[in-house]
Parts: C-alpha cells; structure tokens; sequence
C-alpha cells in the first residue's frame, strides 16, 4: 500500500476535498479516494487481488474510492518499453 499523491480541489461553495493515490502491492492496481475529516478506523480492500491497499486509523476517513482502469496501471516490470535496442551489431 502505498500512497503516491495527494491533490486538493476546490470548488466554489463547497470545502476543500483532498484526493489521495494507493497503489496495490499484491497486482499494483491504482486506486483514488477522498479524504475526510472524521474519525475512522478502516481498511480497504483491492477489487482485483482481494488484498488489503491501505489500512488507517485516526482522524481522517477515506470515501470514495475509485479504481483507474488497467491501462493507467503501473508496470510491474520498471524496464523501460522503447523501440529496436541500439545495442545491436550493425
């Protein structure tokens, strides 16, 4: 569980929303939810590996969770994708 970002967004009228960025280390699926401002002792479980994304005690809660679609995903593998490797012999 890793919590990569975090951004806040304000809309007139209404009170700051701060979004928070998971990653699931069991499939790295990424995830996004809302924190708020209340007392919570939760968990959150990934859809996709049944593993647990983040565990949290204390006084924010998050709601809202939103799973990215397989294309936004990290890679499991960090080796860059690029074309023909300049390696070769010529």
């Amino acid at each position: 569980m890793t919590d990569t970002s975090c951004k806040k967004t304000t809309m007139p009228g209404a009170e700051r929303t701060v979004r928070v960025m998971f990653v699931c280390e069991g499939c790295m699926a990424i995830y996004e939810a809302s924190q708020v401002s209340r007392t919570a002792t939760k968990y959150f479980r990934c859809e996709q590996c049944d593993g647990i994304v983040y565990r949290w005690s204390g006084n924010y809660d998050y709601v809202q969770w939103k799973r990215y679609p397989k294309e936004q995903a990290i890679s499991a593998d960090p080796t860059p994708q690029r074309g023909r490797s300049s390696t070769r012999a010529r």
